[in-house]
């Protein structure tokens, strides 16, 4: 079960546009080609313009206008040369000179800034475009380069190739995004707004030629050039220019409670009555599973079986004071009773042949209402009006981004114009609805492109539960603010995947200081999941996020007025952070508080950059002063906060006036933060600082601290090691100038000190604690080797790069040495000594020969190793991968990536270079890979082999040679999904979207003595498409026993006579029917996912209804496709499986939600729960007889995703086909 959830957001911009300061400068400018007149789209509102300069560029014509009360803003007009040239004017200005030298539009303004264009036209850009447009213009030196939307790889995007295009791509890889908005802000002094966003591409100089580049379909483009010497200032005039940012009502501010699903209104009120007796407070609720029955018309209305009093629900939550928000998707279904107005009306997308476009992929065969056809939008609107007349605050508006590229459109554009605005217009006509009823109401999306600023908020979409994907959102958060959505969150914990405690809490800690606070996901995401401290640090963090309410507002409302984000980058409160790591990992929340959460696993302390100033803990009496970097510990429960002493802030406080402590009695006050107000302890710390190294020279660690406060004779030290926790060390305080220093010392013998925990408290003697903590003790070095087992092996010399880093404050005197661990390597010796200076990153080159190419499969590997004294501070292996020989089939073009993954193709099984495969009008065969380009390529390109190709499957097949039964481990790097056989046997799945890097995948195996046939297959979204492989022994050891096993490679070539032997993808045959509606209680008992349903055989159920025939070669079977939308539904699956002789046969089966297979009756696979779907998930081999067998399946749907797959195989590993 899966509600992928989506935000759209673009507007109408009201008219009205503020003045700019004379002191920068504005352009706009619009490159026209004839077939569209003009693609100025109203989010920049400008006043009459006047003709300043007129000039030919390549095949281009140029016109620069000046703007009436503007005389810093010009927008420049551009088309074909095809058309009569224009005459030259003038190329100055008052505040300008313009010339085309050099083939290029070169800007210099008043002030000696400039900025040169290249313009030109593209045949193509798109399947469905024949016209693009291309503008270049000059990249500085050090430029860093901001906006483009919601980016996770990092906040600054120069060098980076940006896809506008936005994608539903749970985990956010490879450059995927929800919210692409063509809008950058650069240091250099300068920004660009693009007016629309069709689909396209910027390159801002990947290549390092000092050009940044935007290519796009259409035949129109125009933006807007902005001299301004901050960021900051570049913001405040885009907001000016578009009028301002819609707000948020004040509620939304409060901590929400959500789940996928709260499936009953029994659940949602268990879960508000626990929340509120463990005093956990929060201020909304998000009801994904609410809808009624979609074939009824009831898709925006309250299910009664659900939800049988939702009025009085209702008016509870309003007692509480907590906002009801609802999930919601732009679509319907063909089975609804409202479909034949719609269809008859235009109210839906359609195809290019004028009929309702259908969706391919996630809810797939509904379609799209279409929002540029204001009676779609009133029809919407009427839908959800009961809604909002009852008293729901907020719809989460899931989807917007399935829009193909050939949908027509009621205005009469195409997907590809379409596609990233579709979501926006979907935004707007639902948040327009709140203001029509007047509602104090909220939009909370997951996709939008420009425009976005006037229906907010935002969420960042589907992460996993795990490290990497919450450090993503601190550069996810900082993009998607400047670029105009300051009303941005996340979903605590992950939406997908289980969340350790400590996971769940960090991202708790980071939650709560974002703009706006949700724990959210499929698994239940209620701090009460997670243990006691995990209670403990949610009522603690959600009471804070309460005190601060009113300053939250304050923020929020100064960032829809000036555009200045709530949350700010640091280098706009510090410019000397602008290109350093800290502007991915800390951020400014309005003007006085800093955040800086943990983001690492096991991490108890992590640097922080302090800017000038005082800034002060809320909760421990320690201050720090900066500007300075500390190695500050943070706990679990606590708040990764500092705040601006004297810094006068709005917040909630009840009658003991404290920070983090609230209850309804709490009134709005402004409070002077300061140490009186913080502590009540006598003695208060200054600038903490405990590194998480140790001491390069001794087997300790040190903790240092200055008195801010109190007299050192006061305090005491104590700690002790987590690996003898009954042992408490204090340790006495030294003097060093003005900071005392206490020396942590394990007691180990033990070289390598990486991984030593331990806990520390500083307290008084009268035992006030001051600081309490733990701390993880970080290795004194790190050697890495950024693409290590990426390099193929070839004869002659490998030249490496690695990097030594000193994670010290000290300087670090190391000794290198690079030793072969493989015999067929020869290396350069490197330097014997190197120092470097406090936290020093050093390139070293290291270079590797191979005197002859390696006969055995797995790999060669050199050991670089670093040691001071007896003390190895790091040593990795470096790694050359020993090449396979490999053959491919495909391309195999599908739908949509999803097929590609789970169909069956034949090459799975059929390995001989003989057959021809036909899938639909696609013909393919295996042709073996030139090792050259494997080389060439560090692995496997297929967009170099075949061509740039989205939504396809390719299959790669080799053979490993073992001399005996052995262990190994098979590892994998993808783009995108992966999928792995062994010997014919199924032996790993993982649907994913990424970018490949080595070792994504680490897939335990038994290689059999002799040889062993390995197949994979690649599918295929978008843009990249690669695979990575190497084999190694457990625990990634070098195997070297192992050997190419090949034998009939030369059978492949790829000049090969055609085969005859044509073999087609198999079709399945199935007879599926529905039984009744089910009202209530359903044939299958009190419908549980949490407990087993009936098991009671469907030979004996009632009368089915709705019987649909189907044969197909798709593996999985998409029931909203053939159903409709719905839950508390279940389906039965029909058909026969015929056999010549008596064999084993093994059922392969998987099921979004729950599965049930009877063959002859007898029950072979339960997999009745709650599931999102996997292929191949259940397994049964049962052995039959000669004949005709029965197999019927019950496939039950709790909501969101319905769909299975059944698939039977013999004891060869041949599928066999269902009649």
């Amino acid at each position: 079960m899966r509600f992928t959830s989506k935000l759209a957001a673009i507007n109408r911009f009201n008219r009205k546009l503020f003045p700019i300061v004379a002191a920068v400068g504005c352009f706009s400018v619009t490159l026209i080609t004839p077939s569209i007149s003009n693609a100025e789209s109203g989010y920049y509102m400008t006043q009459k313009s006047n003709t300043l300069y007129t000039n030919k560029l390549n095949d281009i014509n140029i016109k620069i206008e000046s703007i009436k009360g503007m005389d810093n803003v010009l927008k420049i007009t551009a088309q074909q040369a095809a058309f009569r040239s224009p005459v030259s004017t003038s190329s100055t200005s008052e505040f300008y000179r313009f010339d085309t030298s050099n083939q290029q539009l070169n800007i210099t303004t008043q002030n000696a800034k400039k900025l040169s264009f290249k313009l030109s036209s593209l045949n193509a850009f798109s399947d469905v475009s024949d016209q693009g447009l291309d503008v270049s213009w000059t990249a500085a030196k050090g430029e860093q380069i901001f906006g483009l939307g919601e980016r996770f790889d990092s906040f600054n995007q120069a060098g980076k190739i940006i896809s506008m295009w936005i994608l539903d791509a749970p985990g956010q890889s490879g450059g995927a995004t929800y919210f692409a908005s063509p809008t950058i802000f650069s240091s250099k002094g300068y920004a660009l707004f693009f007016t629309d966003n069709p689909k396209g591409r910027f390159d801002l100089n990947s290549k390092q030629d000092n050009w940044n580049n935007y290519q796009r379909a259409g035949s129109v483009v125009s933006f807007y050039l902005v001299f301004a010497d901050t960021v900051e200032e570049q913001i405040k005039i885009r907001t000016q220019m578009i009028g301002g940012l819609a707000t948020i009502p004040d509620w939304a501010y409060k901590p929400w409670a959500s789940k996928n699903s709260y499936e009953t209104q029994e659940e949602a009120e268990i879960m508000i009555a626990k929340m509120k007796s463990l005093d956990l407070p929060f201020g909304a609720i998000v009801l994904e599973a609410w809808k009624g029955h979609s074939e009824k018309g009831q898709f925006n209305q309250v299910s009664k079986e659900r939800w049988p009093d939702f009025k009085s629900f209702m008016e509870n939550c309003n007692t509480d004071d907590i906002a009801v928000i609802l999930w919601q998707v732009p679509i319907l279904h063909p089975s609804s009773i409202l479909y034949p107005k719609a269809v008859s009306n235009n109210l839906l997308v359609k195809d290019p042949e004028g009929k309702p476009s259908l969706r391919e992929e996630w809810l797939a065969g509904f379609a799209n209402y279409d929002f540029t056809n204001p009676e779609a939008v009133q029809f919407w609107q009427d839908m959800l009006r009961p809604l909002v007349q009852a008293g729901v605050k907020g719809f989460k508006a899931d989807d917007g981004e399935s829009i193909k590229p050939t949908d027509v459109f009621y205005n009469g554009k195409n997907g590809v114009e379409m596609h990233n605005q579709y979501s926006s217009l979907y935004n707007q006509a639902t948040f327009d609805l709140f203001t029509q009823e007047k509602a104090d109401g909220l939009l909370w999306a997951r996709s939008g492109s420009i425009g976005i600023e006037k229906a907010p908020a935002l969420w960042a979409g589907d992460q996993g539960a795990s490290w990497d994907q919450v450090q993503s959102l601190i550069p996810a958060g900082l993009s998607t603010s400047v670029s105009g959505m300051p009303f941005w969150g996340h979903d605590i914990g992950g939406y997908f995947g289980t969340a350790s405690p400590e996971l769940y809490i960090r991202w708790l800690q980071l939650g709560t200081l974002s703009p706006l606070m949700q724990f959210h996901g499929i698994e239940p995401r209620e701090p009460y999941n997670f243990g006691d401290s995990a209670i403990d640090a949610y009522r603690l963090l959600a009471k804070l996020r309460m005190n601060l309410m009113p300053e939250l507002i304050k923020i929020g409302k100064n960032a829809s007025k000036t555009g200045i984000p709530m949350m700010r980058p640091l280098f706009f409160e510090a410019p000397e952070t602008l290109d350093t790591q800290f502007t991915d990992t800390q951020f400014m929340l309005g003007n006085d508080m800093l955040v800086a959460p943990i983001l690492n696993k096991g991490a108890s302390a992590r640097p922080i950059y302090f800017p000038k100033g005082k800034w002060l803990h809320p909760f421990s009496p320690i201050v720090f002063e900066g500007p300075a970097i500390y190695h500050v510990p943070i706990n679990l429960v606590d708040a990764p906060l500092f705040i601006r002493d004297k810094a006068q802030l709005n917040l909630q406080l009840t009658t003991t006036n404290k920070l983090g402590e609230w209850d309804r009695s709490a009134t709005a006050k402004t409070q002077t933060i300061n140490e009186d107000y913080l502590y009540t302890s006598d003695t208060i710390l200054k600038n903490i600082n405990a590194p998480l190294t140790p001491h390069p020279d001794k087997a300790m660690n040190r903790l240092s601290f200055e008195l801010q406060t109190g007299s050192i004779n006061n305090i005491q030290t104590q700690y002790w090691f987590a690996s003898s926790p009954d042992k408490i060390y204090t340790t006495p305080l030294k003097s060093n100038a003005q900071s005392f220093v206490a020396h942590l010392t394990p007691e180990t013998n033990d070289a390598q000190l990486s991984g030593i925990q331990h806990y520390q408290v500083i307290d008084t003697v009268s035992q006030s604690i001051l600081l309490k903590g733990s701390m993880d003790w970080d290795a004194i070095l790190d050697i890495t080797i950024p693409n290590n087992a990426r390099a193929i092996t070839t004869t002659g010399t490998h030249t490496i790069s690695t990097t030594i880093t000193n994670n010290t404050a000290e300087k670090l005197t190391t000794e290198l040495m690079l030793k072969p661990t493989s015999k067929q390597l020869k290396i350069k010796p490197l330097p014997r000594t190197i120092m470097l200076k406090p936290y020093e990153s050093r390139e070293i080159n290291v270079e590797l020969t191979v005197p002859n190419h390696p006969q055995n499969v797995g790999d060669l590997r050199a050991t670089l190793t670093a040691t001071r004294g007896n003390l190895t501070l790091d040593q990795q292996d470096i790694i050359l991968v020993n090449p396979l020989r490999w053959v491919v089939a495909g391309p195999i073009k599908t739908a949509n990536v999803n097929d590609a993954f789970t169909n069956a193709f034949p090459p799975q099984w059929i390995p001989e270079a003989d057959a021809t495969f036909k899938y639909d009008d696609q013909q393919y065969r295996w042709e073996s890979i030139p090792a050259q380009f494997i080389i060439e390529n560090n692995g496997i390109n297929f967009n170099k082999l075949f061509g740039q190709t989205d939504n396809a499957a390719a299959y790669l097949m080799t053979y490993i040679d073992s001399p005996i039964d052995q262990p190994v481990e098979l590892r994998f790097g993808s783009d995108d999904t992966l999928s792995v056989w062994l010997n014919d046997e199924p032996l790993y799945a993982n649907q994913s979207a990424r970018a490949a890097a080595p070792d994504q995948d680490i897939i335990p195996a038994t290689l059999k003595k002799g040889a062993n046939r390995l197949v994979v297959k690649i599918a295929q979204g978008e843009y990249g498409w690669e695979a990575l492989f190497r084999i190694t022994a457990p625990d990634n050891q070098p195997i070297t026993n192992l050997h190419d096993g090949f034998v009939n490679f030369s059978e492949f070539n790829p000049n090969r006579p055609t085969s005859n032997n044509l073999i087609t993808s198999p079709a399945q045959h199935w007879a599926i029917s529905t039984t009744s509606t089910f009202e209530g209680d359903t044939v299958i008992g009190n419908f549980d996912f949490e407990k087993s349903i009936s098991t009671t055989s469907p030979l004996n159920q009632p009368i089915f209804k709705n019987k649909r025939s189907i044969t197909t070669t798709n593996n999985t079977i998409d029931l909203i496709n053939l159903f409709g939308q719905g839950s508390n539904q279940v389906v039965y699956a029909n058909t026969t499986l015929t056999l010549k002789d008596k064999q084993p046969v093994t059922f392969r089966s998987g099921s979004d939600d729950g599965l049930m297979l009877w063959v002859d009756g007898k029950l072979v696979i339960d997999a009745e729960k709650f599931r999102g779907y996997t292929a191949n998930e259940d397994q049964a081999t049962l052995t039959l007889t000669p004949g005709k067998h029965q197999i019927i399946a019950r496939i039950s749907q709790g909501g969101g995703d319905w769909m299975f797959s059944i698939s039977a195989w013999d004891k060869a590993s041949q599928p066999l086909y269902f009649d």
